[in-house]
Parts: C-alpha cells; structure tokens; sequence
C-alpha cells in the first residue's frame, strides 16, 4: 500500500489564467503597452495583441509568442510550477515557465521566490561552499 503525497498544488491558478486578457488590463504596464499598439501598429514589434490578450515575443533566439503575465499572476505561476515540479531548482522551473509565458526579471524572481520556499529550505541541502 502506497501512502498518497501532497503536494500542495493550487488548481486556481488555471481558472485564473482563462480571464488572462481580463487580468492584463488591471496591469498598469501591461494596460500601456496594449494601449500603444492600438494607437501604433509598428511592424517588427515584439507585441501582439490577439483575442485582448497581449503577447511577447522575447529574445532574438526566441521567436515565439508567448502571452504576457500580469503581475498579479507571477507568484502563483511560480508557486504552481515549482510545486508540480516536485519543488525542483530554479534552473528547471525556469525553463519550464519561459517556454510558456514571458515576465520581466522572470529569473532573479524565481531564484528569490525558491529561496524562500520553507519545505525546500527544510529538506533540501546546501549547494553553496
């Protein structure tokens, strides 16, 4: 008989990510940019306004649209992967949220947030000499 793990994973965050375009526009940022597309539409932008969700096209190695997240859903996205990962390293999680959504500073605020994680801190062992 196997015992059944927890792994605290909070199943909001896909509900919340169904209203995207809603939760973009409370982004004071984000409410600019999309404002500035549809006042200027420049050819080689890396925005895209589609279906009022707004997307970014990243790095020049990265040529695929990804939709924006507003702040209001960086930590949750965060905490979702890290969790569903089974409270893997900022490297992996990383990786993971780039291929799919683009944030400012997604990497410092990822490695700030792992940190922070108290079952990572309490289980996991030093890496740093």
């Amino acid at each position: 008989m196997v015992h059944a793990i927890d792994l605290n994973i909070d199943k909001s965050v896909k509900r919340e990510l169904k209203n995207l375009a809603i939760l973009q526009n409370t982004d004071l940022r984000l409410q600019a940019i999309k404002g500035g597309l549809s006042t200027h539409s420049i050819k080689g932008t890396k925005y895209l306004v589609n279906n009022d969700v707004l997307y970014c096209k990243g790095d020049n190695e990265d040529q695929i649209w990804k939709a924006v997240l507003p702040e209001c859903l960086e930590e949750k996205v965060m905490t979702f992967v890290h969790a569903s990962l089974g409270h893997l390293g900022s490297n992996k999680c990383y990786v993971e949220i780039k291929d799919t959504f683009h944030f400012r500073n997604l990497g410092r605020k990822l490695r700030k947030f792992i940190s922070a994680c108290d079952l990572c801190q309490r289980t996991k062992h030093m890496n740093r000499e």
